[in-house]
């Protein structure tokens, strides 16, 4: 096995971690500046929001915040993986970005994807400042040179789907690990999950660990309503879902007497579960990947077919 690690950052995750943890900074430091800046979502004009940007001692905070995370993540791997660190001989560090702009074939499949999020009130203006992160700080860091971060990203192809992809198709790492707060990710197995705090993101119902294979049909029998997803099943909560989970013909059974459970079971499928990435966006994340000098080797993806005939 090749000497090698990879870790991957969400970096939307980073950028708001980053971004929330300098605005409750700013308040603290400068309670009569950010009074002037930030008021409740009710009270702020919407279409005219605040630009902290405007000051400089949010810029300040905004870029200490930026240099304490970029340090928790060295803290973290060297942590839980000194060993491992010291018999690497390459460390492949990848931030996967949005695109922002491009519309995702999840929205395609369901318009509701997210949309929510869209209607959200905010207290002043985040892109901005999430663009300032990746374009003015980063570079301040000069973090390409210094610390051999590399940024991906995609046209049409959200975080998520660079990460996953990333994930499952890099092959030749004794190593795998993930900054990220999504339990998405999840579903993919041979990787350790931690947030930006440092803890570790486990896959887990209650008590009970569930596998990469039972968390993902969790995930699609559940929905996820930050992502405006809706539930298979109106009355089934998590301990009836994994109770189904484990009784193969007892969920088979419950979907083929209730057709409109049935089409959203799949519409969920389509949405949460990895393996559906459409085969033209993942060859194109793949080309970008390799223009970072990625060599890479398709794994294979869980198997749910059984499932798309019901």
């Amino acid at each position: 096995m090749n000497n090698k690690i990879l870790v991957v950052v969400d970096q939307s995750y980073f950028e708001y971690y980053v971004l929330f943890g300098a605005v409750n900074k700013f308040m603290k430091r400068k309670p009569d500046e950010a009074k002037t800046l930030i008021k409740a979502p009710e009270d702020t004009d919407q279409s005219n929001l605040p630009d902290l940007l405007v000051s400089s001692t949010f810029r300040k905070i905004l870029k200490e915040m930026t240099m304490k995370r970029c340090e928790v993540l060295d803290w973290v791997l060297k942590q839980n993986f000194q060993d491992e660190f010291d018999m690497a001989d390459q460390i492949d560090i990848v931030f996967a970005q949005d695109d922002r702009v491009s519309k995702s074939f999840r929205k395609d499949i369901y318009p509701e994807y997210k949309l929510q999020r869209a209607f959200a009130p905010k207290s002043f203006k985040t892109q901005p400042i999430k663009e300032y992160i990746n374009n003015v700080i980063f570079k301040d860091l000069d973090v390409e040179e210094k610390y051999g971060y590399r940024f991906v990203k995609v046209d049409g192809a959200e975080g998520d789907d660079v990460i996953a992809t990333i994930m499952k198709s890099l092959d030749g790492y004794m190593l795998k690990i993930l900054f990220a707060s999504d339990k998405d990710f999840l579903q993919i197995d041979s990787i350790k999950q931690f947030d930006l705090s440092g803890k570790e993101v486990l896959r887990k119902c209650g008590d009970e660990v569930l596998s990469a294979h039972d968390f993902l049909m969790m995930k699609i029998l559940l929905g996820d309503v930050s992502d405006n997803i809706p539930k298979v099943f109106d009355k089934v909560g998590p301990k009836k879902a994994l109770k189904l989970i484990h009784d193969n013909a007892a969920l088979k059974a419950k979907l083929k007497e209730n057709q409109a459970s049935a089409k959203q079971f799949k519409m969920n499928k389509q949405l949460i579960c990895f393996s559906e990435i459409p085969k033209e966006l993942n060859d194109r994340i793949l080309e970008k990947v390799n223009e970072k000098v990625f060599t890479l080797k398709h794994e294979k993806d869980i198997d749910l077919a059984e499932f798309m005939t019901l």
